[in-house]
């Protein structure tokens, strides 16, 4: 297995398969695949329960990287991998807020990133998200900050027949891999569709250049709320 240039980000080595005595940075998976249309906060807060959530599966995420690689190399690569996500939510005493703890793990043969994240709501739309990311084979790790923004149907559309919401989120991701510590910028968009009782399709699309690497991923699953 070759060795990169401490040029390239951690979180490549570890997402191409590639993953060393360096720290990975996981370049920040850091969208929220735990949010669905039928677990989302702002529809459970038009219902006031007490808890709230969601669990799924993304059978098909793959991440992709272009930038310059090892040797100087510049091209694109892709690593396909599948997602399982879990994500819980608490309404504050009033119902007027909500919190949110989630956590993912997404795999390949070869290597792994696993999550977890805290939400918290300031406004019927706004919540604020900081993550930390690791994997088990290799050392580090990246953190992230997020505003997110979220639109749906409780709000745009209560009535109707099928919940649907949509989530936009700026953001700064740290990559804390090798000696220099670095920021950079990150976004995600994500929706959901409700196709059965409790039951949506999800999907998302996560960018940041970390380091002078372009990465993206997109990730299509199923989720339950409840």
């Amino acid at each position: 297995m070759g060795t990169y240039k401490s040029v390239l980000p951690a979180a490549c080595l570890l997402v191409l398969g590639s993953c060393g005595s360096a720290a990975h940075a996981q370049f920040g998976y850091t969208a929220t695949p735990g949010f669905t249309a039928t677990g989302r906060h702002a529809e459970n807060a038009v219902r006031a329960p007490a808890t709230y959530g969601a669990i799924g599966l993304y059978p098909a995420a793959p991440f992709n990287s272009g930038g310059t690689f090892n040797g100087g190399i510049s091209g694109t690569r892709t690593n396909m991998g599948g997602l399982v996500y879990g994500t819980i939510g608490f309404q504050s005493p009033k119902g007027k807020k909500e919190t949110e703890l989630g956590a993912w793990v997404w795999a390949t043969g070869k290597t792994d990133l696993y999550q977890f994240e805290v939400r918290r709501y300031i406004g019927p739309e706004v919540a604020l998200q900081l993550s930390k990311i690791q994997s088990t084979k290799a050392e580090g790790e990246g953190y992230s900050a997020f505003a997110i923004y979220t639109l749906d149907s409780s709000r745009v559309a209560p009535t109707s027949p099928r919940a649907f919401g949509v989530q936009v989120a700026p953001g700064i991701f740290y990559d804390t891999s090798g000696a220099a510590k670095t920021y950079s910028f990150t976004t995600f968009v994500q929706g959901s569709y409700e196709i059965g009782k409790n039951i949506t399709l999800n999907a998302s699309e996560w960018y940041v250049r970390d380091r002078g690497v372009d990465l993206t991923r997109f990730a299509l699953g199923v989720g339950i709320g409840f």
